[in-house]
């Protein structure tokens, strides 16, 4: 059961890392964000739809953010549109409004102001768009025979719950490739989070890690905030981000 439970929180984090460029696309300089379609191709004065959001676009490239686009649209202080503007869509066929939250097993991603999202199968990610933060959230399914060890755990006596937590320590500190400096249990509107806090520095500068995760039924959830943010409260991010 143990290496089962640690194959899926592996999992779990390995949907994580594979946001942790923002699934590659979103890309953010000194000048503001723009959107990587591959190969060297990118959106210019044009609208473009990224998972099921409209955003405009400039002619130099850049997203615009909180302001009329050139054919009379509004978009919000995250760069998407609302559906305000000369008519009920904008371009020539954007029917979509902004995507406000996501699904993911037993809890919601909810995007709150200032920051882009964008979603694949079981994962969410969101950027905030001054670049300090970082959201990456997850869940996997865990493996049935460690599920119906959960629903039964008298065949495993008191090892259910040891061995479960056991394994969200180890896989966690494998994937961050260190240890944590603190590991504590938060209590937040969604329930009881085991919660990581680590001091390394990624590709795009952050250098605080905070792993929110927990086995809720037959899921393994992680939420990963990466932050350049010293002042960060990630509970109160938390508890504005994730809903049941």
């Amino acid at each position: 059961m143990r290496k089962l439970q640690l194959m899926a929180v592996t999992l779990a984090f390995c949907a994580l890392s594979s946001f942790s460029s923002f699934a590659g696309q979103w890309q953010q300089d000194t000048v503001g964000w723009w959107y990587d379609n591959g190969g060297g191709d990118y959106p210019r004065n044009c609208w473009q739809e990224i998972d099921g959001v409209w955003y405009y676009f400039a002619e130099d490239g850049y997203m615009l953010a909180d302001t009329l686009t050139p054919d009379g649209y509004y978009v919000d202080a995250s760069g998407a549109w609302t559906g305000g503007g000369q008519s009920e869509t904008a371009g020539e066929s954007q029917t979509s409004q902004t995507q406000s939250e996501y699904t993911l097993g037993t809890f919601r991603v909810l995007v709150p102001d200032g920051y882009l999202a964008e979603s694949g199968e079981g994962q969410v990610a969101l950027a905030s768009l001054d670049g300090a933060t970082f959201i990456g959230a997850a869940t996997v399914q865990l493996p049935p025979e460690v599920v119906a060890a959960i629903q039964d755990p008298s065949a495993y006596g008191n090892l259910v719950s040891a061995v479960l937590d056991a394994s969200l320590d180890e896989s966690i500190v494998e994937a961050i490739g260190q240890s944590y400096t603190v590991k504590s249990v938060q209590t937040l509107n969604t329930g009881n989070w085991n919660l990581y806090e680590f001091n390394v520095t990624d590709e795009a500068g952050h250098n605080k890690c905070f792993v929110y995760a927990r086995i809720n039924g037959g899921n393994v959830e992680m939420i990963a905030v990466f932050t350049s943010d010293q002042g960060l409260d990630t509970n109160a991010l938390m508890n504005q981000v994730i809903a049941v």
